[in-house]
């Protein structure tokens, strides 16, 4: 609460709110399998924007740099609004695919089918926001592996819940860094984090 009317980006002013910023960061990416120097991170305003800036960068990592004009990501027809509005705001093509009608969860095959020269980035949800399902991330991240593409999961719900369900013995899916494609993850502090509303990370 004491920086709540500070401006974190005069870090030359409120050097604590960046050590802060970084402690917060390197706790969650250790909950979620990307405690490692490769792991990087920010904290955001929430989820959507936490969306938008991943989009941005898989943009940058995944089609500027191959000369990529018209850039494609695949998801499902329950990804969070927040894709729609990244999409809209950096020119990219949203191919968006019908969950499975039973398990509501984005199916590979599908996902193989969509993928073309263009695609950048598969884009997950642990869990999703209608049904709380999570997607076969593991299976997906094969795929991104195979076609060297970006795979982002959106944690925002379950970030802060998927780890320590896990811990207490609960059988899940791999839905973290632990699947060697998962490229980015996106997870509310705001939500079970209990930090005030809003960030993200």
């Amino acid at each position: 609460a004491f920086y709540a009317w500070a401006n974190p980006l005069h870090a030359d002013i409120w050097p604590s709110v960046s050590q802060c910023e970084a402690e917060v960061i390197s706790m969650t990416a250790n909950l979620v399998n990307g405690g490692d120097s490769s792991v990087v991170g920010l904290t955001s305003s929430g989820g959507t924007e936490s969306i938008v800036l991943a989009m941005r960068s898989a943009k940058e990592a995944f089609g500027r740099k191959r000369g990529i004009d018209r850039p494609e990501i695949i998801a499902s027809s329950t990804a969070h609004a927040g894709l729609d509005k990244a999409c809209d705001m950096f020119g990219i093509r949203l191919v968006q695919l019908e969950a499975d009608p039973v398990t509501f969860k984005l199916r590979p095959k599908d996902v193989e089918r969509a993928i073309t020269r263009n695609t950048i980035l598969i884009y997950s949800s642990a869990p999703n926001f209608p049904q709380g399902v999570i997607d076969p991330i593991e299976n997906l991240s094969e795929l991104a592996v195979r076609y060297d593409i970006g795979l982002h999961v959106d944690a925002c719900l379950g970030g802060f819940v998927l780890p320590f369900a896990k811990k207490l013995g609960y059988e899940l899916p791999a839905f973290d860094f632990g699947c060697r494609g998962v490229t980015s993850m996106s997870c509310d502090t705001h939500k079970y984090g209990y930090a005030s509303k809003g960030t993200s990370v």
